[in-house]
């Protein structure tokens, strides 16, 4: 089933059947579980950049996707399914290990050009500006992690690094937790105007260890400096949640927080003739 419609066809701006060019484009999908689902026709797109087209899977008998890659944390501001899903299919597709082999039809690309086309495509599809840069920007961390050299990996890690830490001090000094030198003693209209343009400032200063990704560590930096409190606030949100759906498991019959376990637990009472209720 690894075919190439595309082949010899004239080149299609955006999303578009493969095998129907001038048909509405749809996406089937079949849940293989916990998290992944397998394709049951292809999808294609046509990158204006590169005036080249892309078309996903190569082959569906053996390609999966978790469908949008975004950390539950995350998932308040960028939900995994919605109008950006083919832009994010596209991806998985382009984005593949050496072990995976080659699993899209169409020229090669780098990782960090297969992130570009993903914030294009999701352009296409009428996502907006900030949400369409900010997927682009948290894809780029793995992308800048996967390249060669240590300052690759410096440059992710102190971004994250000091932007947390510095968050988290910076809360202590607007709310009077912690009084830092001359900060410590403003107005709190000054002292949240100086950190609010430190903010701003040391994200770009970090985003030059970036390179060619600067954009993406600058809008990462940003976005963890003021998105910080709330994201720590669904991150407890979520601790807790855990606790209570780990204390209920009992009365579910041993089942959990954990997906996998769950389907696991429910396959081996299926075959030992006790299904679940």
């Amino acid at each position: 089933m690894s075919t190439d419609p595309a082949a010899g066809a004239p080149f299609h701006a955006g999303f578009y059947d493969p095998n129907k060019p001038d048909a509405p484009m749809t996406i089937d999908l079949k849940f293989v579980g916990p998290v992944n689902f397998t394709m049951t026709q292809q999808i294609a797109y046509g990158d204006q950049a590169s005036k080249a087209d892309f078309i996903v899977p190569n082959d569906v008998t053996t390609f999966d996707t978790d469908l949008t890659s975004i950390p539950w944390v995350f998932r308040w501001l960028v939900p995994q399914i919605g109008l950006h899903l083919p832009a994010a299919i596209i991806h998985d597709g382009l984005v593949y290990t050496p072990q995976q082999g080659k699993t899209y039809i169409g020229p090669d690309v780098s990782r960090a050009e297969a992130d570009r086309i993903l914030r294009d495509g999701m352009r296409d599809l009428g996502t907006p500006l900030i949400r369409r840069w900010l997927v682009w920007s948290g894809v780029s961390i793995p992308t800048k992690w996967s390249m060669k050299g240590l300052m690759s990996k410096l440059a992710v890690t102190l971004t994250l690094g000091v932007i947390t830490v510095l968050g988290v001090m910076a809360t202590l000094v607007a709310f009077h937790a912690w009084k830092l030198g001359w900060l410590g003693r403003q107005h709190a209209i000054v002292r949240f105007a100086v950190l609010g343009a430190a903010a701003l400032v040391i994200p770009l200063l970090l985003s030059a260890l970036w390179g060619k990704l600067w954009k993406a560590g600058a809008i990462i930096g940003i976005a963890l400096a003021f998105l910080l409190h709330v994201t720590l606030a669904a991150a407890i949100v979520y601790a807790i949640y855990l606790v209570l759906e780990k204390l209920a498991s009992g009365l579910d019959d041993g089942r959990g927080p954990s997906v996998k376990k769950n389907l696991d637990l429910a396959a081996v009472q299926r075959t030992s003739g006790n299904p679940t209720a």
